[in-house]
């Protein structure tokens, strides 16, 4: 009988709780804690664990770079540099990042076969997510999991069914109805990550599609190309590497560190966004090498303008400009050269793939989320999915293709398509290749991944940055900012209470990508106006007709858009500017959100240019103020139209307090004590904050004092 609290799962805007928790492996002597820039990371500034209630404390934490415990040789410091070890740390006594738990269940000499850790953490669920490893040396079963701050309540449960507190901790909760052991986790202000050289933390994003973002030679469309006369929209649009290439200026003026670029090898017909892969029958030998080599598409350029376009990116000014790879791991196009040569590579029973969507009007006959074919099911009936759980060697062939087009070409990292579509042994094949292949790198390879859903638990199963992603992309958060600053139809303390839960839900060692629109999604600026009344409406045959949606003239959407911008940009995680945007570009679902990207200045509104230089305002603070996209969030003040918060990281760096008012009034907000100063204006301001309508401001706190 499960206690009363296991049936209880809050709902995806009540709480981040309902999730899984992430086991993540022991340090050992040989390899310090990771972080995703590869350098070491641990607990930093004391003790991490505070007693509360009754419940456990802990060694997590320590102070960085010193030694922690017993039988360790250094705390690993989270401001190790990029690409260099911590030091390293073994031991049931050392000291974990914050957020990490190691928990131990001692049988007393009675023979288990399995103990698993289950609690409000992870639903209260039994899996084999949670199970606890068993040293024959100790006698003793353990395991670390990454929960990140925060209270929790849990048990052991042995052998899958004995559901027991934790002997150490035997009575922290104790209500009548139930006993359940409490823990407890506080984490101190942490500098996170490089303090000086590049960090994947403040990486700005721009995601653009290289068919619709700039034409170099005026080619224009071809309708050919699975497009009509008639109807265009689903042929080439005439943008080239070439094009990317040339407007790299544009993107480093607008504050963009990183370009997420979409794919560029070669593609089957109507693959004009890359998501159609048609690859010959390449053969990898045991170095990675290529017989014959992958193909850049050539609607797109050639491998030298593809090769260029990363060279120059690299040189922009600064720290240079990172390109992360959209790559398709799920299929290839049914004739493509590696599908004819072999077949045994896909899942295709009696011959034929299995759609995931079977087309009927019974949402329940959809496989998306099938247990067995929501990883082999197809997309479209010319799409042949890979059987990565069945045969090694297309798991192997893919893995080896993905190494080759980062290698020849020096990306950054990837963003994976539609990551949860395919078994989960391909995400840990590639981690294992790019820790091996490319762990040397000063800028390690970043790992994110797209999981269309609006659930967290579904996004954090592949999120392990040691073993698995560093990150997804972040949907439940973006719904939840379009619901209270776009569309509306939410108080905006709601949203501060659900980002309190989500902004530490993934880990404390992973990164996010936070974005507002995307390629799959209606633009943006038509949920801020009200033709997209739904946070969560997608594309669909109700708004993908061409002229349905022209681009909207009154400022009062490009505000609401700005104000979703500033939480963007003021937020954990790396943001992510899907091209237009930024001029609240107008189009509504695929493939109407993928028009061209207009380059010529005179034809854009005054809202669409006063948007922009918003945005570019707002990239700039965030480079200025790493505790914006380093540290932590605490809200300082809410209501259903107002939102002040205060980001917090290690002293060296200044906190900042953002104000959000998405009323249509003036508003008054009020101040911590102390005094702060505007970092667009430079007025300083004490007591109250005055917020203009539809606006934001933003202040670095307590100038006094610093």
């Amino acid at each position: 009988m499960f206690p009363r609290s296991h049936w209880v799962c809050f709902t995806l805007l009540a709480s981040a709780a309902c999730g899984s928790v992430r086991k993540v492996p022991e340090p050992t002597p040989d390899a310090a804690l990771h972080n995703a820039n590869g350098g070491g990371q641990g607990g930093a500034g004391g003790a991490a664990l505070t007693s509360d209630g009754g419940g456990v404390t802990s060694d997590n934490g320590g102070t960085a770079g010193v030694a922690a415990c017993a039988n360790c040789s250094g705390g690993a410091a989270l401001g190790g540099a990029t690409g260099s070890a911590g030091a390293t740390c073994t031991g049931a006594q050392c000291a974990l990042p914050c957020g990490l738990h190691r928990f131990s269940y001692d049988p007393k000499g009675r023979k288990l076969d399995a103990v698993y850790l289950a609690g409000t953490f992870n639903n209260w669920r039994v899996d084999e997510f949670s199970t606890l490893d068993y040293s024959a040396n100790t006698g003793v079963w353990s395991g670390v999991f990454d929960l990140g701050p925060g209270t929790f309540e849990y048990k052991f449960v042995l052998n899958g069914s004995d559901w027991q507190l934790d002997p150490t901790n035997p009575k922290a909760v104790n209500d009548g109805a139930r006993q359940e052991s409490q823990l407890s986790i506080t984490c101190p202000a942490a500098c996170i990550g490089n303090p000086s050289g590049f960090d994947w933390h403040d990486q700005v994003l721009y995601s653009l599609m290289i068919d619709r973002f700039a034409d170099s030679d005026g080619q224009g469309s071809s309708p050919s190309d699975n497009g009509s006369a008639a109807d265009p929209r689903f042929g080439y649009g005439g943008g080239d590497l070439q094009g990317v290439r040339q407007h790299l200026g544009y993107l480093e003026d607008l504050g963009v560190s990183a370009i997420w670029l979409s794919p560029p090898a070669l593609n089957g017909p109507g693959g004009y966004h890359g998501y159609y892969p048609d690859p010959p029958n390449v053969a990898f030998d045991g170095s990675g090498a290529a017989n014959p080599s992958p193909v850049v598409d050539p609607h797109f350029g050639t491998a030298d303008d593809l090769h260029a376009l990363v060279n120059d990116a690299h040189a922009e000014s600064g720290e240079g400009m990172r390109v992360i790879l959209d790559y398709v791991m799920k299929h290839v196009y049914e004739s493509s050269g590696i599908a004819a040569a072999h077949p045994d590579f896909f899942v295709r029973p009696n011959g034929q793939v299995k759609l995931c969507n079977n087309g009927t009007a019974d949402p329940s006959d959809d496989l998306w989320n099938d247990p067995y074919w929501g990883t082999r099911c197809a997309f479209d009936s010319w799409l042949w999915p890979f059987d990565f759980a069945g045969s090694p060697e297309a798991l192997a062939w893919s893995i080896n293709d993905a190494a080759w087009w980062a290698r020849v070409f020096d990306f950054d990292g990837f963003r994976l398509d539609a990551i949860n579509h395919v078994a989960p042994v391909w995400a840990s094949t590639l981690r294992q290749r790019v820790s091996s292949e490319f762990g040397a790198r000063a800028v390690p390879l970043y790992l994110v991944g797209e999981t269309f859903d609006y659930d967290h638990a579904a996004l954090r199963a592949l999120v392990d940055p040691r073993r698995r992603l560093n990150g997804q992309l972040d949907f439940p958060l973006r719904a939840q900012i379009a619901q209270a600053l776009l569309v509306e139809s939410g108080p905006v303390d709601q949203l501060a209470y659900w980002i309190a839960g989500n902004d530490h839900f993934y880990g404390v060692e992973s990164i996010m990508a936070t974005f507002l629109g995307n390629h799959d999604l209606p633009r943006a600026i038509h949920y801020a106006n009200g033709q997209i009344s739904g946070a969560t409406l997608g594309s669909s045959g109700d708004n993908d007709q061409p002229g349905q949606f022209p681009q909207p003239t009154d400022s009062a959407p490009y505000q609401r858009l700005a104000l979703a911008f500033a939480v963007l940009l003021t937020s954990p995680g790396i943001p992510v500017i899907y091209y237009g945007d930024e001029i609240g570009l107008a189009g509504g679902g695929d493939p109407e959100n993928r028009r061209m990207m207009p380059w010529d200045d005179s034809s854009l509104l005054p809202p669409q240019k006063a948007l922009r230089d918003t945005v570019r305002e707002l990239t700039g603070i965030r480079a200025k103020y790493k505790a914006l996209s380093r540290g932590s969030r605490t809200t300082v003040y809410a209501n259903p139209d107002t939102w002040l918060y205060r980001m917090s990281a290690c002293s060296s760096w200044p906190s900042v307090l953002v104000a959000i008012n998405r009323a249509s009034t003036q508003r008054s907000l009020p101040l911590p004590a102390g005094t702060h100063r505007d970092v667009v204006s430079g007025a300083t301001v004490s007591t109250t904050l005055p917020v203009p309508a539809r606006s934001f401001r933003i202040l670095e706190a307590n100038v006094s004092a610093q």
